[in-house]
C-alpha cells in the first residue's frame, strides 16, 4: 500500500478518535447538568369549614355478655330469649360450685398478707437497730411505712371479698346488670357450666350506635353531642339526627380515630349490622390547600405531587378530596409556601433537576 494512502487513513482514524472521545465527554456533561422543563404553580391556601362524610356500620347501644364468675349449675332458668329486663331482674337461678374452694384460697392468701404486715410491723419498731447491725439496708429503712400500708389495704380487700362471698352463699340468683333485651340463651336447667362462659347477652336498640372513623387531619371538625345526618343504606328513604357519644383518643394503623354517635330507633326498623354514610359540617374552619387537578399522579391507589426546592424536585405523597373546577383540595401532605409542578411531572423521579418555564 503507498505511504501517502496510509498516511491519509492514520489522520482519518485519529480524527475519528477525537471526534469520539468529545462526543462521550459531552454526553458525560449533558448527563451531569441535564434538567427536565417543568411548569410550576404556588399552592392556594384557604379556611373554610369542612362538609364530613364518612362510611359507618351499626350495632346495639348496648351489648353486654352475662358471663360466670365461677363454676356454675343451672338450676333454673327465670327468662327466656327476646325478653325485656331491666336492672335488677332475676335471670338465674344457679348454684356455685367451687364456692368453698374460692374462700380457702382467699383466706390462704390472707393468711399469708397478715404474716408480711407482722413481719413488716416488728422491722418498722426496731428499724433504727436493724439498720445499724446491718440486718436491713437503706432502701427496706425508707420502704417500710409503704409497704405496711399496701399490706393492711390487700387484708381489708381480702377480707371484704370473703365476705362478700359467704354472704351469697344462700343466694344465688344472677341479676340483670343492665336495661334491654336478652338475647342468646342456648343453655337448659341442670347444664354444668365453667368459668368466664357467656350464659346469654343483654342487648338495647334503642338508641343505636353508628360508629365510624375519621381522618387524623380531621380532628377538630368533630366536638362531643355535636349532630350529625346518618343515612342508612338499606333505608335510603330516611335520614336519622344522630349525636356524638364518643371520640377516640389514639389513632390506629392506619392514622383514623374511632368515633360513636347514637342515634334513635323506636320503630326497630334499623338492625344491627346494617351499613350507614354519616354526614356533617365540622365545628371549626380548617386550612385547605388548592391545587391544579394536571399536578395529580397517581401510583398503587395512592396520590403524589411533586414540589420543587431550590431547583430540585421532591415527591410528596398527598390526601386528596374534592375537585372544585380543575382545582382540588389537598387535606394532608403540603405546606402553605410550596411550590407544586403543575405540568412536567411525568419524566420527573426524586431528586431530578428541573427548569422552570412560563405556562
Amino acid at each position: 500500500m503507498p505511504l501517502t494512502q496510509n498516511h491519509t487513513l492514520y489522520h482519518i482514524w485519529v480524527s475519528l478518535s477525537i471526534l469520539l472521545i468529545a462526543s462521550m465527554i459531552a454526553c458525560s456533561s449533558d448527563n451531569g447538568s441535564h434538567t427536565q422543563p417543568v411548569t410550576i404553580e404556588h399552592v392556594i391556601v384557604q379556611k373554610k369549614l369542612q362538609a364530613i362524610r364518612a362510611s359507618a356500620t351499626v350495632t346495639p347501644s348496648v351489648d353486654f355478655a352475662l358471663e360466670t364468675s365461677n363454676d356454675i349449675r343451672i338450676e333454673e332458668i327465670l327468662i327466656q330469649n327476646n325478653d325485656r329486663v331491666s336492672i335488677g331482674d332475676a335471670l338465674f337461678r344457679v348454684t356455685e360450685l367451687n364456692t368453698a374452694e374460692t374462700i380457702a384460697t382467699l383466706q390462704k392468701e390472707l393468711k399469708m398478707q397478715r404474716n408480711s404486715l407482722e413481719k413488716y410491723t416488728y422491722i418498722y419498731h426496731n428499724k433504727d437497730r436493724l439498720l445499724d447491725e446491718e440486718f436491713i439496708n437503706q432502701e427496706l429503712y425508707d420502704s417500710l411505712e409503704k409497704k405496711m400500708i399496701d399490706d393492711e389495704e390487700k387484708i381489708t380487700q381480702l377480707n371484704q371479698r370473703i365476705k362478700n362471698i359467704e354472704s351469697q352463699l344462700d343466694s344465688t340468683i344472677i341479676y340483670a346488670p343492665k336495661s334491654g333485651r336478652i338475647m342468646d340463651i342456648t343453655h337448659n336447667v341442670l347444664d354444668t357450666i365453667k368459668k368466664n362462659t357467656i350464659i346469654g347477652r343483654i342487648i338495647q336498640m334503642n338508641p343505636l350506635h353508628i360508629h365510624f372513623q375519621l381522618e387524623s387531619y380531621e380532628a377538630k371538625s368533630i366536638e362531643m353531642n355535636m349532630p350529625i345526618n346518618v343515612r342508612i343504606l338499606d333505608l335510603p328513604d330516611e335520614i336519622s339526627l344522630g349525636h356524638i357519644d364518643f371520640i377516640g383518643n389514639a389513632l390506629n394503623h392506619n392514622q383514623r380515630f374511632h368515633v360513636i354517635a347514637r342515634i334513635n330507633n323506636p320503630h326497630k326498623s334499623i338492625k344491627s349490622g346494617m351499613k350507614a354514610k354519616v354526614e356533617f359540617t365540622g365545628k371549626h374552619a380548617q386550612r385547605i390547600f388548592l391545587i391544579s387537578k394536571d399536578a395529580l399522579l397517581k401510583e398503587n391507589r395512592r396520590f403524589y405531587v411533586f414540589t420543587v426546592k431550590n431547583g430540585i424536585a421532591h415527591k410528596v405523597r398527598i390526601i386528596p378530596q374534592r375537585t372544585r373546577g380543575a382545582f382540588i383540595e389537598i387535606a394532608k401532605g403540603l405546606n402553605e409556601n410550596d411550590i407544586v409542578v403543575k405540568k412536567g411531572h411525568e419524566q420527573l423521579t426524586q431528586g431530578s433537576m428541573v427548569d422552570i418555564w412560563s405556562d
